[in-house]
């Protein structure tokens, strides 16, 4: 294993690069050539070309890093996030190589097909594990999952994980060629590539952390980040607010519509009552005239 204190970037893309994106990784090199208190990037990032299978681009991202670079850290991120070109650094500061050997930046999420809004810190649930909606703001923080799009992690961290019995090895006996990442049912749970690999690694022993005052950008139809949630929590607030005070107002007009019909059906009756008996009477009148 190596100490040098280096890190080697890798990404995945499908051959298309976001202009932010490329915008990003070019300021990254430049801080820390020109503005970092010592250098620490490998100049020559691991591109990993391919189609939509993330986790096979990945784990061809991580085999190379191992073969083919000593430098300590890997840093992966994805072609479509934006973040501030002191941003590895920054992570680096908050790392180490035995306590705090994976740790990711505050990235956002809305699903494969849209949805709900979350951020990428995970916590164990009853059905796997759950987004934290509400997190300390500028801290280091434990968690039992993060996305790979914005990750740190160690190198001993993955050497380790591919000579394990567990994961290094199919049942056969043979190699595995996916020590680190699983797409797909994982016992009885479905389970993305970056949740079994935190998952694999909680299991021997290390802990994910993200750091919440590193946050990122992800670009969708719109940028996902910690100022847009923030922004979609108060309007959701707001809208549920108004639609509280609107539900009270109906109860309310309900209550005086059912009191108003209450009434007026009770006055309905006398005046229907009052009608009948002066009917009667005047018939009564007019048979005695007869007779």
């Amino acid at each position: 294993m190596s100490g040098n204190g280096q890190v080697t970037i890798t990404y995945c893309t499908g051959g298309r690069h976001e202009a932010e994106f490329m915008t990003t990784i070019l300021a990254m090199y430049n801080y820390d050539r020109f503005n970092a208190d010592e250098p620490v990037l490998n100049p020559e990032p691991i591109v990993c070309l391919g189609g939509p299978r993330l986790h096979l681009l990945r784990t061809m991202g991580v085999r190379r890093f191992l073969e083919e670079r000593d430098d300590e850290w890997l840093f992966s991120v994805d072609d479509d996030m934006v973040l501030a070109p002191d941003a590895i650094h920054r992570l680096l500061d908050v790392a180490d190589p035995v306590d705090k050997p994976i740790v990711g930046g505050l990235c956002f999420g809305s699903g494969r097909s849209g949805g709900a809004l979350f951020p990428t810190i995970f916590v164990d649930g009853p059905k796997g594990p759950t987004a934290v909606m509400d997190w300390p703001r500028g801290r280091l923080v434990e968690c039992a999952a993060t996305g790979w799009a914005f990750l740190l992690v160690h190198r001993s961290v993955l050497e380790r994980m591919a000579s394990d019995e567990a994961f290094g090895k199919n049942p056969d006996g043979t190699v595995s060629l996916l020590p680190w990442f699983v797409d797909g049912q994982v016992g009885d749970r479905l389970m993305e590539g970056d949740i079994s690999f935190c998952a694999r690694a909680r299991s021997l022993g290390y802990k994910i952390h993200v750091h919440t005052g590193v946050s990122v950008g992800h670009k969708k139809p719109q940028f996902l980040d910690e100022k847009f949630f923030d922004h979609v929590r108060a309007t959701q607030a707001a809208l549920d607010t108004r639609l509280a005070e609107v539900e009270a107002e109906q109860k309310a007009d309900d209550a005086r519509a059912n009191e108003w019909a209450d009434r007026m059906g009770a006055d309905w009756l006398r005046r229907y009552a009052d009608g009948l008996e002066r009917a009667r009477a005047e018939i009564e009148d007019q048979a005695q005239e007869a007779s």
